[in-house]
């Protein structure tokens, strides 16, 4: 029986990189995807832990991904990564129903400890 993932969706190869070795390390089964479109045509909700995905993907945004899981009825825990500090992205993130917003760079202990808490 396979155990439930943290999936990682981010355009930039290295942050994948990084988090799938950070959550690897910390014991979790970890699948990144590049697109938000790959990540959405695989998707088994049933499977997933958590969601860790970057607000803007080279083909759709973060809101866009959480609001699709949503209508998929993936209930689970879902963090934004945002690469500036913005008010406006942090307003938005809150009234769609996002609880979790990390700016990049991450705070990796931050994130571990979001991923662990799931």
């Amino acid at each position: 029986m396979m155990k439930a993932i943290v999936c990682v969706i981010d355009g930039d190869p290295a942050v994948r990189d990084s988090l799938e070795t950070l959550m690897s390390l910390n014991g979790h089964d970890v699948v990144t995807y590049a697109t938000g479109g790959a990540f959405l045509n695989e998707l088994d909700p049933p499977k997933i832990k958590c969601v860790v995905c970057e607000a803007e993907l080279p083909d759709t945004t973060g809101f866009a991904i959480f609001e699709a899981l949503r209508e998929r009825n993936f209930e689970g825990p879902f963090a934004l990564l945002v690469s500036h500090d913005n008010r406006t992205t942090y307003d938005r993130a809150q009234r769609t129903g996002i609880a979790h917003v990390f700016t990049k760079p991450l705070a990796t202990q931050q994130l571990a400890d979001f991923v662990l808490g799931t």
